[in-house]
């Protein structure tokens, strides 16, 4: 029997009830092996170090020979929830370097937890009263002087937290991110980008910044992007001149595609810009585009674009109809739209499409499909705050996945 998938890719969730819980799971692997000798040394999760003779040449996996994972004692563990924001992350480290790996992970509702293999807190743990916390904790030897690992994360703000392995807070910490762009703070990246001895913390959000470890700002930084920092960074020597690359990827960008000119004589496109309907326009691209799509990387707040098509000889069409992009920040997005579901998903026939907003915004509902081609417009219209459906009905559509 052939079904449809709808899958949500171009809305953003908002308002959302989260509860994230996190679980340690044991998998048993039964393995018959062909082997010769071979030393193996291995740490389990209860910290226990071994050294035994081990056989090892070729691993071959009888079939059915994996069990079902088993739970570790004292887990599940609920770590709260936030109305808007999900909790990402969690961080494995030994951070009082006696073998014994400690579970940190941060919630959304502003709670900060470092708990051992059994579920239980560490002493002076956890933090609570902070800023959302939704990315990934990172560890290392900030403070030399101290016994033990740090441990550093920022909050969705930008504030950014540096604690000691016992909870205390390291001198000249928490800091706030110098940032450029409204966005979501990324995890942070511990490195001694000078090789003096001393790590450096690493983190992007609007503008990349760099920490000392006494949480000044190291000499030349932040470093402003063209938009909010998308992923967290990386840090290598690339040109291998001794001296560490800081790479980062940012967007904050208009995408726009438009259908082939069918001239048999056609050149290229043009694309033009304005900050005000009807112009005047500035044209973006300096040489012709022979392709259907554009990437404008200078997207502004509000952004009219116009096509036009130009044939060999350099005769040009005149503009296309006028289209209108908004960018707006994605915590602006979140604020909008609190949920959106697919039932039954998946679908043969219909689907319903459920979804609240809390004020009041214009909205767009779109169904594109594999290849992203915009096959419906459910809905573009204002509308009032509080929960809303439509119906898409597909009976005449093909099986596959769709998106919206």
């Amino acid at each position: 029997m052939n079904y449809k998938h709808i899958k949500k890719v171009s809305m953003k969730k908002g308002k959302m009830l989260i509860k994230m819980i996190l679980c340690v799971l044991l998998i048993p692997l039964f393995i018959e092996a062909q082997v010769t000798d071979f030393d193996f040394i291995y740490t389990d999760i209860n910290g226990k170090s071994n050294f035994e003779p081990f056989e090892q040449v070729k691993f071959e996996r009888p079939e059915n020979s994996r069990t079902a994972p088993v739970q570790v004692p004292g887990w599940p563990i609920s770590i709260g929830q936030n109305s808007y924001f999900p909790p990402s992350g969690v961080c494995l480290a030994d951070i009082f370097e006696d073998g014994l790996l400690a579970i940190i992970a941060g919630s959304s509702n502003g709670v900060f937890y470092v708990k051992n293999y059994q579920g239980n807190d560490f002493s002076g743990w956890p933090k609570t009263g902070l800023e959302p916390i939704r990315t990934k904790a990172a560890v290392g030897d900030i403070d030399p002087d101290y016994p033990g690992l740090e441990i550093v994360v920022p909050s969705e703000t930008g504030t950014v937290y540096v604690w000691h392995n016992d909870g205390t807070p390291v001198t000249g910490w928490p800091q706030s991110i110098v940032n450029g762009v409204t966005g979501r703070c990324k995890s942070p990246v511990i490195f001694d980008i000078d090789n003096d001895g001393t790590l450096e913390i690493i983190i992007g959000q609007g503008n990349v910044n760099v920490f000392n470890h006494d949480g000044t700002m190291y000499p030349g930084w932040p470093k402003t992007l063209d938009g909010d920092c998308s992923a967290t960074v990386s840090v290598a020597d690339v040109d291998n001149d001794g001296v560490v690359e800081i790479c980062a990827l940012s967007w904050y960008s208009v995408y726009l595609s438009w259908n082939a000119n069918t001239e048999p004589d056609l050149a290229g496109y043009n694309i033009y810009k304005s900050e005000i309907s009807g112009g005047p326009y500035a044209k973006l691209n300096s040489t012709l585009i022979t392709d259907t799509s554009y990437n404008d990387i200078t997207g502004m707040e509000n952004n009219y674009y116009c096509v036009t098509a130009e044939i060999k000889g350099s005769a040009e069409s005149r503009l296309s109809n006028e289209l209108f992009c908004l960018i707006t920040s994605i915590n602006e997005q979140y604020e909008q739209l609190s949920s959106i579901s697919v039932s039954p998903n998946p679908f043969k026939h219909s689907a319903t499409i459920i979804y609240t907003i809390h004020k009041p915004a214009n909205i767009s509902l779109e169904i594109y499909n594999s290849k992203g081609k915009l096959i419906e417009t459910l809905i573009a219209e204002h509308q009032e705050a509080g929960r809303h459906s439509v119906v898409w009905n597909a009976a005449n559509r093909s099986p596959g996945m769709y998106f919206y």
